[in-house]
């Protein structure tokens, strides 16, 4: 048994930036052309009649601050959803170069983890804010929407605890995969540049640094969460009978 094709690190990084860009312009022309033939043809599509069934219940306005984190929070989770795809095809490389030419890799399961890693960490925000995380609902799905509403603004603050805790103990994490010889203190907390254990010797700290941002990103998506949760408890509260 042979070692084969050993991924470069600049190719590892490159497909993960050019792989999703590449394919959300494409998939943003398809939406524009689509729209145009649903304009020109006044087809009316499943999706349209879902949404608008969406509107017809209230929603809060949020302000600009939450609709600019909300924007941010969209599109780094869809991007890095992206690499999914790339996750697929490492994994279809190795089962090839494995079973049929008798060749291996490295770094095709490492680098697939390490992809999944920080997809879970910078996702986390994008999950939110469209309410996908897991919730023990027994008694609160049961509540009006008010209820709902302001038990979210009391766990919000609660959650604040474990979102800074993940915060600072991320970024002394990350820290100390750097090199204090190379960079400054207030960066550097480590006495080399933390490199992966196996032969391909990828390094972590983009890796590691992607759970400090992760857990930020989380953060600014509870002050959204927060600004619209008040909005609803506020809106509620005027309507007779408010669900």
């Amino acid at each position: 048994m042979r070692y084969g094709f050993v991924l470069p690190h600049w190719l590892f990084w490159g497909l993960l930036v050019v792989f999703p860009t590449v394919f959300l312009i494409l998939a943003r022309r398809r939406a524009k052309a689509d729209a145009a033939l649903k304009a020109k043809h006044r087809v009316t599509l499943t999706e349209d009649v879902e949404d608008d069934a969406k509107k017809a219940d209230w929603m809060p306005p949020g302000n600009r601050l939450t609709r600019v984190i909300d924007a941010v929070c969209h599109g780094i989770g869809v991007f890095v959803s992206l690499w999914t795809v790339i996750c697929v095809m490492n994994y279809v490389f190795e089962v090839v170069a494995r079973y049929f030419f008798n060749s291996p890799t490295n770094w095709a399961h490492e680098g697939s983890f390490l992809m999944f890693g920080m997809m879970y960490t910078l996702g986390g925000a994008a999950l939110w804010l469209v309410d996908g995380h897991v919730r023990v609902d027994v008694f609160y799905a049961k509540w009006s929407r008010r209820g709902r509403a302001g038990a979210d603004i009391i766990t919000s603050v609660i959650s604040y605890i474990f979102i800074l805790g993940i915060l600072i103990s991320g970024w002394l994490f990350f820290a100390q995969g750097l090199d204090r010889a190379y960079l400054p203190e207030w960066l550097a907390l480590g006495y080399n540049m933390d490199l992966s254990q196996t032969e391909w010797q990828i390094p972590y700290w983009p890796i590691k640094f992607a759970i400090p941002f992760g857990a930020f990103l989380v953060a600014m998506m509870g002050v959204s969460r927060f600004v619209k949760d008040v909005q609803t408890f506020r809106h509620f509260s005027e309507v007779d009978g408010g669900q």
